[in-house]
């Protein structure tokens, strides 16, 4: 009988052997858990217990031997005990600043950030970096920053406190540094701690302090040469909640929505102590704190030396982003940014609505701004277009025509050139210029369509029963000036006109389209089909609804078009479409309760929908559409259809109307389907007593059996209504 290892006796052992480093006996007991247990040994909060107290006791030797024996380097731990919160293994090492242990885990490959394609609900994987910041280890922070670590994450279940804004908090200057160093955003760090102060919801002992609130923000700004606050609500928000006065604090370098901050600006703010706060090199230079004054020189040189030096007359230093120099004009900034190698492509610094720096310029039409940056060898050509574009929309000619020099045909971020934006908007006259300029007519955009494609697509809307004249009018000057209507993906510009009930365009693009069968894929419940229809298919289905589709189908049906043809699916023909439709005819249940007693002024109205379709219905007649065709797996017919889909009993005479339009075109009133039901069978079925008794005075068949051999008769059964009318046919053919 094979031993069983004793959990508490294993656990008490792997403990004694990791306190004495008995470096054998712990292999053992490792070995036999691994025997006892298989692959999930090391699963056991015994075992997970002993390696997190190995990695507390600084056992180097004996942490290796788990991971060496195949334990996870990202397995959790509790934080005491057997019982609590749960942390990966670094988290502990990371907590008592065991660099070494820190390192050999992540060696071995325990995850210090989030991947770019996390699964739902999985971890940040930062759990170290927020320990190491909480301690402050800042020996630990560097490496996991050097490594790959996120340097602008944040804790949770504080409302969003970044790891700079804890950092700050705590007073870790050397961390606030590295972090700082390594691209922390102070915006964000500042309107965090902002928020854990201002919130009302956070228990008095976790909340921050006056003190601590102060102390951070002036840390903070000790580190934002080169800020720009326009993320920010009202720029300066957070040092409205000061009540003491801001002198010794520093705003060298930073800027409001791309304008420096001066003494005079805050000033008129109305700001306590600015007189003696620190706004030029000059005044950096009376601050008598050494590490202040040096830290602040030091992030200043930074910024100098990767975006230039400007300092003006008065002192004050401009350190404005690139894109935000370009949204204001600042052409002498954007210059020296670019000179010292600032990407030129930049986006503004608003957080969630940055736009690139020439689109910012050509928005607010700063042509020298617009040009220093469209002919810097770097710029996107995309962010040109999409320049060109904005400048058009407001007003700015100049930089519009400008731009557009440089590539005509370059697409922009959006993946769509010049032409087919104004192909978009419909806007003919600029169209031409285009074209005159050199624009290829036939370019496609990054989703593959042309500027015909587009001119199509929006030329109307059977939804709205609308149609655009500039779109149509741009339709015919394309096709004019050469434009290929048979280059497209995916769906032509005949098809995305037909979409759009548009008779003209189809008109105009029916003469040059060439008319080829189409492939259509066919999804099923577990697979795809692709099958080739006619090229007239998809048009005739497609302009359903338009009011001009009866027009659309005499002019499909003069190119050759037979209206008699199934869908793509082979499971509805025009008429069988136009039949469904009259489903859509009736009175709900809740409209009755509601409009009581006014059921009168309900009918009426459905009365005159019907009025209508019954005219559209005898337009299809005329137009050859045969009530003999079968289509779908059940080989049905449009009888069939009507009277299993379709209830008028509601509406006096609607149901013999329809029945008796439909058998005048020539509807055989005893056509079986493949399963041999007739028409009247599936009026027993769907009992529908009125279908029933119309079919019959018309003279269906009540002993016709279908292939389970039931005649309607015998398939009436118990309904009296039905049985009767049928009884009383039988016996009056008998006699």
């Amino acid at each position: 009988m094979a031993s069983s290892v004793n959990p508490n006796k294993e656990t008490t052992s792997l403990h004694h052997d990791i306190i004495r480093d008995e470096i054998d006996e712990t292999v053992k007991l490792i070995e036999q858990a691994k025997k006892e247990k298989d692959f999930l040994w090391y699963t056991s909060n015994e075992v997970l217990s002993a390696c997190r107290d190995a990695i507390l006791q600084d056992k180097k030797e004996i942490v290796q031997i788990f991971l060496n024996a195949g334990m996870r380097p990202d397995t959790d731990a509790y934080v005491f005990g057997n019982r609590g919160f749960r942390y990966p293994l670094i988290y502990f090492a990371a907590k008592v600043n065991n660099l070494r242990i820190v390192q050999l885990l992540v060696e071995k490959g325990a995850r210090i950030k989030q991947r770019e394609r996390p699964c739902f609900n999985e971890s940040d994987h930062q759990e170290a970096m927020r320990i190491a910041i909480e301690e402050g280890h800042a020996e630990t922070v560097q490496y996991l920053l050097e490594n790959g670590g996120n340097a602008d994450g944040s804790f949770k279940g504080q409302h969003g406190l970044r790891f700079l804004g804890e950092a700050a908090m705590k007073g870790h200057k050397q961390i606030v540094d590295l972090l700082v160093q390594h691209g922390a955003d102070i915006n964000r760090a500042l309107s965090s701690i902002l928020a854990n102060f201002t919130a009302r919801y956070i228990p008095r002992d976790k909340k921050i302090s006056y003190d601590d609130y102060y102390r951070s923000v002036q840390m903070l700004l000790d580190h934002a040469c080169g800020t720009d606050f326009s993320g920010v609500k009202d720029g300066l928000e957070f040092l409205k909640h000061l009540k003491a006065d801001i002198s010794n604090f520093n705003f060298v370098g930073m800027s409001i929505d791309g304008v420096p901050i001066t003494r005079e600006m805050l000033l008129q703010q109305g700001f306590q102590g600015v007189e003696g706060a620190i706004f030029t090199e000059n005044d950096i230079s009376h601050i008598e704190d050494e590490e202040k004054r040096t830290t602040i020189q030091r992030h200043l040189d930074i910024k100098f030396q990767a975006q230039g030096k400007i300092v003006y007359d008065n002192g004050i230093v401009n350190l404005v982003p690139l894109a935000d120099a370009a949204k204001n004009g600042f052409l002498d900034v954007v210059q020296v940014r670019l000179s010292t190698g600032v990407n030129p492509n930049q986006t503004t610094s608003a957080r969630f609505s940055g736009c690139p720096a020439i689109v910012a310029a050509a928005q607010k039409g700063h042509f020298e701004v617009v040009a220093a940056l469209a002919q810097h060898p770097q710029i996107d050509p995309k962010m040109r277009v999409e320049a060109s574009n904005e400048a058009q929309k407001h007003g700015y000619i100049k930089i519009a025509e400008y731009l557009s020099n440089f590539n005509i045909n370059e697409l922009n971020r959006y993946g769509n050139a010049l032409i087919h934006e104004a192909a978009e908007k419909g806007d003919i006259n600029q169209v031409q210029e285009l074209l005159q300029r050199g624009a290829d007519i036939n370019l496609a955009n990054r989703s593959g369509e042309t500027p015909l494609c587009i001119a199509a697509s929006n030329v109307g809307s059977i939804e709205y029963n609308a149609i655009s004249s500039k779109h149509l009018s741009l339709i015919k000057c394309l096709l004019a000036n050469g434009a290929d209507p048979n280059k497209y993906v995916g769906t032509s510009p005949l098809e995305r006109a037909a979409m759009g009930g548009s008779f003209e365009a189809m008109s105009v693009l029916l003469e040059v389209t060439y008319k080829s069968d189409k492939t259509e894929t066919i999804i099923h419940d577990l697979s795809t089909e692709e099958i080739r229809v006619p090229w007239f298919v998809p048009l005739m289905f497609e302009s359903y609804g338009s009011e001009q589709w009866l027009s659309i189908l005499d002019l499909l049906a003069r190119h050759g078009a037979d209206l008699n043809a199934a869908n793509a699916y082979g499971n509805r023909t025009l008429l069988s479409l136009l039949i469904k439709e009259l489903s859509c005819i009736g009175i709900t249940r809740e409209e009755l309760i509601l409009s009581r007693p006014f059921t009168d002024d309900l009918i009426e109205r459905e009365k005159k929908k019907f009025e209508v379709a019954l005219e559209q219905l005898n337009c299809l007649l005329k137009k050859g559409l045969d009530p003999k065709v079968t289509y779908g797996p059940k080989e049905k017919t449009a009888l069939h259809d009507f009277i299993e889909e379709v209830d008028l009993s509601f509406l006096p005479n609607a149901t013999e109307a329809v029945i008796e339009r439909l058998m005048q075109a020539g509807a055989d009133i005893n056509a079986p389907d493949v399963d041999g039901m007739t028409p009247l069978h599936v009026a027993v079925m769907a009992e529908n007593l009125t279908a029933a008794a119309c079919l019959i005075s018309k003279g269906a068949d009540v002993d016709l059996k279908n292939k389970e051999g039931k005649s309607p008769l015998e398939m009436a059964g118990g309904d009296a209504g039905i049985l009767a009318a049928l009884q009383e046919k039988n016996t009056a053919a008998k006699s």
